[in-house]
Formats: C-alpha cells, structure tokens, sequence
C-alpha cells in the first residue's frame, strides 16, 4: 500500500488470503499431530504454544493489510517514509524469531543463540516503539484533517499489533528457554 502499486496491491492481498488458508490447514496438522504423541506433554504444549503465537502473528500481518486496503488513507509523503520504516522493523522482528523456533526444534546450542536473538530482538522491539510514538504525535500535532489522522492512527496501531505479537512469541521463546535452563 505504502509503494502506491494498487495493481501489485490486490495480487498480494489475493496471494496473502492463499498463504493464510495454506498456514490454518498447517496449524491444524500440527495440532492433530501433537495431540497423537503420549510422550513428552510439557515440550507438545511449547511446541504447540508457538504455533499458536506465529500464527497470532500472522493473523495480526492480515489484518494489517485489510486495515491499510479498506480505509486507504491518504498519508502525506513524510508520514509514508515513516510508516514504511516502522513496517522495515517490524519485519524485522521476524528474524530472531524465526531463527530461535528453528534452533529449539533442531536442538543446536539452543540457549546461546536465544539468548542473543532475544538481545536484537529487544533492541528492535524498543526501535519501532519509540518511532511509532513519534509518528503518532507527528499525526496529532499536524494539520491533517479529524478523519485522516484517526484513519493513519489506525493503521499505525494495526502495524503495533504485529508488533505486540511478535513480543508475545518472544516471550514464549523465553519462557521455553527458561525451562531448558531448569
């Protein structure tokens, strides 16, 4: 949305419905396989409780993209750079994520590496929280119209929610690590 590409911007709502069908049928397998096994209850219900967190994520990403498709604000240039700065971080809160998922299931040096995904992780999460309070005042304080700003508002917030999700499997991420070290 923030390119302008309106073309581009339905193909990638269109593939986004498709990957989301693609990621409940994966969920649900997953579930039915967990709920098979008679071993190990506590490691199942980790596994299973970030499962349910990334795809908390990604029901956050969806909304996002219905929230910025349905209102199509207008966004002054300022705000647009902005916003699209915010959407880099966020994005990028993926990565320590992702790359301590897949170092609990491979059983790697496990606590090393989340211990310093969890550090970057952190030092992003505070990155876009203090640029989101910043554009927020910026919306505010401007002479935007009543409308626009509850509207960019809006889709900050939707961009925040991503955001508080990927917190929320952090700390999943952290409470198994915790366990680990137990």
């Amino acid at each position: 949305y923030l390119s302008d590409d309106l073309e581009k911007i339905k193909y990638l709502l269109l593939r986004k419905n498709e990957i989301s069908s693609s990621l409940e049928d994966e969920r649900q397998e997953i579930w039915e396989r967990l709920c098979d096994g008679a071993y190990f209850p506590v490691i199942r219900g980790d596994l299973l409780g970030i499962v349910k967190s990334v795809g908390r994520i990604a029901d956050a990403a969806t909304l996002s993209c219905e929230t910025f498709s349905y209102l199509q604000p207008e966004i002054p240039i300022k705000i647009k750079n902005q916003l699209a700065t915010i959407v880099r971080l966020v994005f990028f809160l993926f990565r320590p994520i992702h790359e301590n998922v897949l170092y609990y299931l491979r059983g790697d040096d496990v606590l090393k590496v989340i211990r310093e995904n969890v550090a970057a992780f952190l030092v992003k999460r505070a990155e876009v929280k203090v640029l989101t309070g910043n554009l927020k005042n910026q919306i505010y304080s401007s002479d935007l119209d009543h409308w626009q700003k509850s509207h960019l508002n809006d889709c900050m917030q939707s961009i925040s929610t991503i955001s508080s999700q990927a917190v929320e499997t952090n700390d999943q991420i952290q409470l198994i690590m915790v366990k680990i070290v137990s």
